[in-house]
């Protein structure tokens, strides 16, 4: 009765999915690859099992370039939050929104409304906008500001704006004359006027002169305009086409064009709007005029007050009718003087010139502004957001940058939260103060682009800021996250951050006080997966010619002291163990104790020294076998004592290594997985963090001849080298360097 029982269970263990086996179940949200025994995730899933949520990747607010004037390539939350793993949504830094905090929050926007860059580009209203365009570039979606209601300016529309006029003093101005043109020959419906977003009722073809100027009049941005219809007709429609001539007599300016919406049907219809010295189409009437009276706030005789968005007018001016008369306009529209305004006892209050001729205006000095001097200019800045001008041109200069309001006692602009210097025009670096969490470096996009490395580490000598398309060059901030270096008892100790923030630990590099898998201070160590196959480290040898002088070794941006030719394993060992960008070496040379060999002249072997670089590692290293072998060229090197294959997840906030799964190995395979080939040379092994396509070492010699770069085996990119040497015999060279390895 026992046996069935005793069977399935059997079953389970015998023969069970072969994938789950070898990858676990993937926690239900992959499939194995039963070659590489690594999991497959679904989309939204990530980590060794699958048991991690990804987050929504946008376009990078801040990252390195990519080549010259190329960055903000697809990140995780866009470099401007941190992905939570177990909802897989994006905690976005302050100031930024979206699934993938892709966008910029909008100021408060108090009378006003939120749009992008692409909107305000299309978008045309004769008073935030006037220009349609397209705009494009990676921002167009990204940056938004605000637009704002008729009445109201600043970058978050708080500020209330005062009566604009002609200054009364003034003379010899033209204002604007803008034409409508009409033909309705049996045409039935209607049209409207709009002008700086406020629209008429609707006009009948048949029209008079009278109602069309009443219709226009009622019109709040409009304070006084005069019609008048060509060819003695009575419309400002008819089946010959007729000419309404429209003069504004009391708005100053060179003013937007009206603008038209028809409704006409029927018969035959053609109605339109000239304007900037066109004529109109019909009835041969003169070309329309362009305004050249001013329209300044408070008719440039009286200071405004952007909180109430009243004027507060100098003497001898007062309240106009927009036409330089007196009227019920709060505008400063109407007066005259024959002085220049005092304040604190002076003229221009000491900060200007009163100008020559009849307009008795002030001249101010740099830094002041206002009709009498008295208030403070503030510094202006690439806008933040703006109305392109042109296709993908916008970002103009603007006070405060547009993101702040300028305060006239001071002189100093006010930022909206997360942006600073003296015209907001740099985004804060994230993480607090300290910036970066106190782990990093704060740059603009312009030095993380000389930041920039490629596949091995190696600086590209990338450049950001020389198109429109990098306005933000010196603007955006992201962080460099820091490396922190130590030589304690564990060799080249390393203390790595990630994340926009800097706030996460890396899971590379090692710090610790005692052995384990799990770094006891927070940072989780990286390195190859040890089921991968037929992989080897990478070897690097270099060929030495030389009885003196100095040479020198680099890899990545750190450089060794010169090295003497004569240098022994121990002081090779010491000079490249020190540099940052090592974690740790092991030097051996073919035959001798030093590292060039004295032949003379035009000897075709030089002495061939070898170095192992590695990471620490819970495994032992992979050694190199000095001098010539006339055994068998491969060696199969074993690990510890393992009989298991553990794999941790990096809990990136507390830097531990937590173990998710953990399969028995043979060990026979890990022997396997060890094997490198012999190389008389010297051998730079990397392994762990150093990637397949890691960067060479680089060889410096201090004199006249030159050298060159040897490279080979999967993945390795050639690149040329320089040599120079000093002291020693003339014909002294450093042959060349050859490297090897596959390991990821």
């Amino acid at each position: 009765m026992g046996w069935p029982r005793i069977c399935f269970v059997l079953s389970l263990f015998c023969c069970g999915d072969a994938a789950t086996s070898l990858c676990g179940s993937c926690s239900g949200h992959g499939t194995c690859n039963t070659a590489t025994r690594i999991c497959n995730c679904l989309r939204g899933y990530q980590g060794a099992q699958c048991e991690l949520r990804s987050c929504p990747y946008g376009i990078a607010w801040a990252d390195y370039a990519v080549a010259v004037d190329t960055a903000h390539q697809p990140a995780e939350c866009s470099n401007m939050g941190l992905c939570d793993t177990k909802t897989g949504l994006c905690s976005c830094n302050d100031g930024f929104e979206g699934p993938a905090c892709d966008v910029m929050s909008c100021p408060t926007c108090v009378y006003g409304r939120c749009v992008t860059m692409r909107e305000a580009a299309v978008a045309v209203d004769d008073y935030n906008f006037f220009t349609q365009t397209t705009y494009a570039l990676w921002d167009a979606d990204k940056v938004r500001g605000c637009q704002c209601n008729h009445g109201f300016q600043g970058y978050d529309c708080s500020q209330r704006t005062c009566p604009s006029g002609d200054d009364p003093q003034t003379t010899g101005q033209l204002s604007e004359v803008q034409h409508l043109s009409c033909l309705c020959d049996s045409c039935t419906g209607s049209f409207a006027l709009s002008f700086e977003g406020f629209y008429t009722v609707n006009i009948s073809p048949t029209a008079t002169a009278a109602d069309l100027a009443a219709a226009l009049n009622a019109l709040r941005p409009i304070h006084g305009v005069t019609v008048t219809l060509s060819g003695g007709g009575t419309t400002v429609c008819d089946a010959d086409g007729a000419v309404a001539s429209i003069a504004f007599t009391k708005n100053g300016g060179d003013l937007p064009p009206l603008r038209l919406s028809s409704f006409l049907t029927g018969g035959i219809s053609a109605i339109s709007i000239q304007s900037g010295g066109a004529a109109g189409l019909y009835d041969a009437v003169a070309a329309s005029v362009d305004g050249t009276t001013e329209r300044l706030p408070c008719s440039g005789r009286g200071q405004c007050d952007t909180s109430s968005g009243l004027c507060t007018c100098v003497a001898g001016f007062g309240d106009s009718d927009g036409g330089g008369n007196a009227g019920q306009i709060p505008d400063c529209g109407f007066g005259s003087t024959a002085t220049c305004p005092m304040a604190n006892g002076f003229v221009c209050n000491n900060q200007g010139t009163c100008s020559a001729g009849t307009d008795y205006k002030c001249i101010c000095s740099a830094g002041f502004t206002g009709v009498d001097c008295t208030k403070k200019s503030c510094p202006t800045g690439e806008a933040w957001f703006d109305e392109a001008t042109a296709p993908d041109i916008a970002h103009a200069t603007a006070v405060c940058s547009n993101k702040g309001l300028c305060n006239s006692v001071s002189g100093l602009c006010m930022c909206q939260a997360g942006y600073s210097g003296p015209a907001c025009e740099v985004m804060d670096c994230p993480g607090g103060n300290p910036p970066c969490s106190g782990h990093g470096t704060c740059r603009t996009m312009a030095q993380l682009a000389q930041l920039a490395t490629g596949a091995t580490g190696v600086l590209q000598g990338f450049t950001y800021g020389n198109s429109p398309s990098t306005w933000d060059s010196t603007k955006i901030q992201g962080c460099a996250c820091s490396e922190n270096v130590f030589m304690g008892p564990y060799v080249a100790e390393v203390n790595r951050y990630q994340a926009y923030d800097c706030s996460q630990r890396k899971p590379e590099g090692m710090v610790r006080t005692s052995p384990g898998p799990c770094s006891v201070v927070g940072t989780c160590v990286a390195g190859a997966d040890p089921l991968e196959r037929n992989r080897v480290d990478e070897h690097q040898s270099l060929t030495c010619f030389g009885d003196g002088g100095t040479f020198a070794l680099s890899f990545r941006q750190f450089t060794t002291p010169p090295l003497s030719a004569l240098s022994s394993t121990a002081e090779m060992v010491a000079a490249l163990g020190a540099l940052p960008s090592i974690r740790s070496v092991q030097v051996s040379f073919d035959s001798g104790t030093v590292a060039c060999s004295v032949a003379g002249v035009g000897e075709t072997n030089g002495r061939d020294c070898s170095v192992d670089r590695r990471s620490s590692s819970r495994h032992r290293p992979v050694y190199v076998c000095p001098g010539p072998s006339s055994a068998a060229d491969r060696l199969d090197v074993e690990p510890d004592t393992v009989e298991w294959r553990s794999t941790f997840r990096c809990h990136r906030s507390l830097g531990g290594w937590h173990e998710i799964q953990r399969r028995v190995l043979s060990k026979g395979f890990l022997s396997r997985h060890r094997t490198m080939r012999l190389q008389r040379r010297v051998y730079f092994v990397r392994r762990g963090r150093q990637h397949r396509d890691s960067s060479r070492l680089r060889l410096h010699h201090h004199g006249t001849l030159g050298g060159h770069v040897k490279t080979f085996g999967e993945g390795i990119e050639s690149q040329n080298m320089t040599c120079s040497w000093s002291g020693g015999m003339i014909n002294q060279t450093c042959f060349g360097l050859e490297a090897i390895g596959n390991r990821v």
